[in-house]
């Protein structure tokens, strides 16, 4: 074989198949052509997106290759299962479009990854009231405009579906009126915003249909708007403590579901329409605290089911209609600060009243005595008024009653005995009449009473020494009266007793040495007892806490005891000169 100094050629064809098998293999790659890292995985950000209609938000992906690295402008597929649910272009960005779920696929080769779309119509009513509302400055907005589900944002609940059912933002720094969009929460079952600056409504409330519950107090809202007429099933309605004017709106009385209706502290003025009678199903209805006027309307007599009826502080006059003695069911019955002029004897009929205040009203005539029909009575308040006649002995049937007060009347005669059957009353109060005659020893028997007040009557007498039983007493007021008779020495048992006003009647004697047990006393008041005579006792030391004693215009006396003088200078009445003081000191010890 000659050589030419070259391969044979059978030799060449081998070796380039050999170069281009190991090539092949990638046992050696070409310093001249080298192929683009090879995608392996991909992922998007946010996995699940969450978009009101008109929303948009964008998709981030990320593309890795076999060494983790990130591939840089590696080519995307995008796809949606449901463009009629939400718009997608080719940068990833997606806007809502009608509510409803969607899955959008986002593919690199080989890899893909999906995105879940959750389209809703509440979210897009949601920001927009949030933006009506100020709620860059709310106290809570946690969640509010994020990408997460709405029963996460803050006063939000919602249903299995994920519908607003429940929006509650009390006392949370709303600033401005209710959106028209609020209305697209037709779901909404209660909506409680109380507590905040909203100054008004848009017509988009009366959207709301189902609404049960709607409580806006402590707002800056104006007027009712006609448009609650429409949520016919509104079972409470609140606008208290709001800046209401004008007079009640009639079409109130067609939200026929009512229970509960709450427009006290406001300043609506007018009467009580009629058409409030229509309400069958209400249970409270607080009118107080208005310029309201007139007679109360027989209507109310409707409203069977009434347990509450609060017409306090406002400007009615005439007498109650005695209708109103057929609401078996209240037990509540706030009337005071008015200007009604009668207490209906039908009142008697309310078996289940607990609580009856007409205080402050210009009520004259008798106490009713059909009033001892309420056994479930637990608070009686006719103070400040013009009644007269006597205590109608029937009261003394309340057994439930633990308040009476009938202060500041005109009522007269004795009195009864009956009072003393009251085993639960704990305050009783019959000052600034004119009583007259002994105060029952019957009343020994109040073993529950805390207070006591029968100042400045015309009672006489002595006063019976079963005062001495009311363990419980912390007040007892008896002064400005003309009781006789030396004070009983059983009246140191009441060892709670914090105020004591025995002056200003015709009280004969000393005190009583027993008086050393009253360690809790704060109050003694004696003065103007001008039969009362010689000096103080000594066990008096013992009341540390005493802070005011009266004795002027008595004949009492101090005793000469250092001890006892120096007690003396810490009783605040009494910090000054003893020559100051209002009664001498006695001749001897």
């Amino acid at each position: 074989m000659v050589m030419t100094g070259c391969m044979p050629v059978h030799l060449m064809r081998i070796t380039a198949f050999a170069v281009f098998l190991m090539q092949w293999t990638g046992c050696i790659f070409s310093p001249t052509e080298s192929e683009g890292p090879i995608p392996t995985s991909i992922s998007v950000s946010p996995a699940r997106l969450y978009l009101g209609i008109g929303e948009t938000a964008k998709i981030t992906v990320e593309v890795l290759d076999e060494s983790r690295s990130s591939v840089a402008d590696a080519p995307l597929i995008w796809s949606i299962s449901a463009a009629e649910i939400a718009g997608l272009d080719n940068r990833g960005e997606v806007t809502g479009r009608s509510p409803g779920m969607a899955e959008i696929t986002v593919t690199s080769g080989a890899n893909s990854a999906t995105v879940s779309v959750s389209v809703s119509k509440d979210r897009s009513a949601l920001m927009k009231f949030h933006t009506a509302l100020n709620g860059a400055l709310w106290v809570n907005s946690r969640n509010w405009l994020g990408n997460v589900p709405l029963s996460e944002w803050a006063g939000v609940t919602v249903d299995s579906s994920g519908r607003v059912i429940q929006l509650n933002l009390d006392d949370n720094g709303l600033n401005g009126e209710l959106p028209l969009a609020l209305g697209d929460l037709d779901q909404l079952v209660n909506l409680s915003l109380n507590g905040n600056l909203i100054r008004g409504f848009s017509g988009g409330l009366g959207r709301l249909t189902n609404l049960e519950e709607l409580s806006l107090s402590r707002n800056l809202i104006r007027s009712i708007p006609v448009s609650l007429a429409n949520l016919e099933n509104l079972r409470r309605l609140s606008l208290a403590n709001c800046v209401l004017t004008g007079e009640i709106p009639s079409f109130l009385g067609t939200l026929e579901k009512l229970e509960e209706l709450w427009l006290n502290d406001n300043d609506l003025a007018g009467g009580i329409p009629p058409e409030l009678g229509n309400l069958l199903n209400l249970r409270i209805l607080a009118l107080n605290q208005n310029r309201l006027d007139g007679e109360v309307p027989a209507s109310l007599a409707k409203l069977t089911n009434l347990v509450e009826l609060h017409i306090q502080r406002n400007q009615f006059t005439g007498s109650l209609p005695m209708e109103l003695g057929n609401l078996r069911n209240l037990e509540v019955l706030y009337v005071f600060s008015n200007a009604i002029s009668e207490i209906p004897s039908s009142l008697g009929n309310l078996v289940n009243l607990r609580i009856l205040d007409m205080s402050f009203n210009q009520l004259s005539g008798e106490i009713p005595s059909t009033l001892g029909n309420l056994g479930s009575l637990e608070s009686m308040n006719l103070r400040v008024n013009q009644l007269s006649g006597e205590i109608p002995s029937t009261l003394g049937n309340l057994g439930s009653l633990e308040s009476m007060d009938l202060a500041r009347n005109r009522i007269s005669g004795e009195i009864p005995e009956s009072l003393g059957n009251l085993l639960n009353l704990k305050g009783l109060n019959l000052g600034e009449n004119v009583l007259r005659g002994e105060l029952p020893g019957s009343f020994g028997q109040l073993a529950s009473l805390l207070s006591l007040n029968i100042g400045r009557n015309l009672l006489t007498g002595n006063l019976p020494p079963e005062l001495g039983n009311l363990s419980s007493l912390e007040e007892l007021f008896l002064d400005y009266n003309g009781i006789t008779g030396e004070i009983p020495r059983s009246l140191g048992n009441l060892s709670n007793l914090r105020i004591l006003f025995l002056n200003s009647n015709d009280f004969s004697g000393s005190i009583p040495s027993e008086f050393g047990r009253l360690t809790r006393l704060v109050w003694l008041h004696l003065h103007n007892n001008g039969r009362m005579m010689g000096p103080l006792p000594l066990a008096l030391i013992s009341i540390t806490g005493l802070q005011s004693l009266s004795l002027y215009e008595t004949n009492l006396c101090v005793p000469r005891s250092p001890r006892f003088l120096n007690w003396l200078l810490e009783v605040d009445s009494f910090e000054t000169n003893p020559w100051d003081w209002d009664i001498p000191l006695c001749a001897s010890i």
